[in-house]
């Protein structure tokens, strides 16, 4: 790809032109080959021609506006008719998933929404929306990891009104993987028997709590010999 187009960041687009400055307005062509979105079959015949106009993510402070062509096909194979789909652009949106990727990170930095409203001139509802949608695949994926294999378990206390908390690490990369509310048997079993992958964990690593031992033989190994349970104080 040329470096003129990986500022787009968009696979299979290439820039023909630029104008204007704020926003920027980029004339772009979708160079892959379409496929059948039921089939992924390549047997097409183009039926109609129409002009989409998405925004993009900010390039620098310079807002940007992607104009291009997209088809309406018809697919040989499966004898259905489809509307060209592209990556990194959902069905029907005039959004790029990069744009409601950059509006969700900075809203969750603290950026207010009417600052948003007012520096991506959207309306104060969409910005909200966008950021429920995107809160709620964050969270899919997070739901979804597999569970580490070297797992560090720890308590701490969170608030007087919430009480304590445990935290999950992965102790090989040296990150938080996840945050449970509670310590107590009682509130984290539920957590830690539905948790993907808790089968392949082969170390964990908590501190000389009693009740944290007896939580992992009953929720992680219940039928595992092999699990390596080391009990340290991190004080």
């Amino acid at each position: 790809m040329l470096r003129i187009n990986s500022i787009l960041n968009l696979p299979g687009f290439t820039i023909k032109k630029a104008s204007g400055t704020n926003p920027l307005f980029l004339e772009v062509e979708y160079r892959l080959i379409p496929r059948c979105v039921y089939c992924q079959g390549k047997n097409l015949r183009k039926k109609t021609t129409f002009i989409r106009q998405v925004r993009h993510e900010s390039i620098g402070h310079r807002q940007t506006i992607l104009r291009f062509k997209a088809h309406k096909f018809y697919c040989r194979d499966c004898y259905r008719y489809f509307n060209q789909r592209f990556p990194g652009i959902g069905k029907r949106q005039r959004a790029t998933e990069h744009l409601r990727r950059q509006i969700f990170h900075q809203h969750t930095q603290g950026i207010s929404q009417a600052d948003l409203a007012k520096q991506f001139k959207l309306g104060k509802a969409t910005i909200e929306r966008w950021y429920h949608q995107h809160d709620v695949l964050a969270y899919k994926e997070i739901d979804t990891r597999p569970c580490p294999s070297v797992l560090g378990i720890d308590e701490h206390f969170f608030s007087k009104k919430q009480g304590h908390a445990t935290t999950l690490c992965d102790l090989r990369k040296h990150k938080i993987f996840d945050e449970v509310k509670g310590r107590s048997p009682k509130e984290l079993a539920a957590y830690l028997e539905a948790l993907p992958g808790r089968e392949k964990v082969k170390v964990i690593c908590i501190d000389l709590s009693s009740n944290y031992r007896a939580l992992i033989k009953r929720a992680i190994s219940p039928t595992r010999k092999s699990l390596l349970i080391a009990s340290m104080s991190f004080a």
